[in-house]
């Protein structure tokens, strides 16, 4: 991770991450803590390998589930890279080298001193917490307790696709038989396979 600010490029960054594979500028206006990070890479990742990501990589996945929007193009316009950004957070999946830091005009700064300037008011009310919710635990910080706010909600964040979009994932036999497997009257199993098929009784 690294952080940027007074950033002077990011309209040439936004066209040139285009092409990265590794590593993701994010929006710096909207991370308060680094488990705001840590939540939506991991569900990332975990995503990537069980092949239902809901964009096109993993990089955008990371954008994608920081945002508490289910729309995609929001979403990657809200959190990633864009003309006129100065604060900017370089996410890696590998360890960021020198040449990856000169590509920003910017100052290169402390990640603490991001989570200092973020604007809590307008964190809360982007992401759709009641004050009720921050009050939740009165031995915690506010702070603390609109990071908690905002990882629930990117941990919980539902799926635009439905079961069924994921079920056509699957191989065509394997998913007529998750759908053909039904029970009977007796509470049996059937192995009903396509549409129309019928369980057959057991003979006594």
């Amino acid at each position: 991770l690294a952080y940027f600010e007074d950033v002077k490029n990011s309209k040439e960054l936004a066209e040139s991450v285009k092409d990265s594979t590794d590593s993701v500028l994010v929006n710096a206006e909207y991370i308060l803590d680094m488990l705001q990070i840590a939540a939506a890479t991991h569900r990332a990742v975990v995503a990537k390998n069980s092949a239902c990501m809901e964009t096109k990589s993993v990089l955008t996945e990371v954008l994608y589930n920081l945002s508490p929007s289910t729309s995609i193009t929001g979403s990657l316009r809200n959190f990633g890279v864009s003309e006129g950004l100065t604060r900017l957070l370089l996410v890696s999946f590998r360890e960021i080298l020198k040449a990856d830091m000169e590509k920003i005009d910017g100052r290169h700064r402390k990640i603490e001193e991001m989570f200092l300037k973020a604007d809590q008011k307008q964190l809360q009310k982007y992401y759709k917490i009641p004050d009720a919710e921050l009050k939740l635990g009165s031995n915690k910080s506010s702070s603390s307790s609109l990071v908690r706010a905002i990882v629930t909600r990117i941990a919980a964040k539902e799926p635009r696709r439905g079961v069924e979009s994921a079920l056509k994932s699957l191989s065509g036999q394997k998913r007529k038989q998750v759908v053909g497997n039904k029970k009977n009257k007796n509470g049996e199993v059937s192995n009903a396979v396509g549409s129309g098929a019928v369980a057959k009784k057991m003979k006594s």
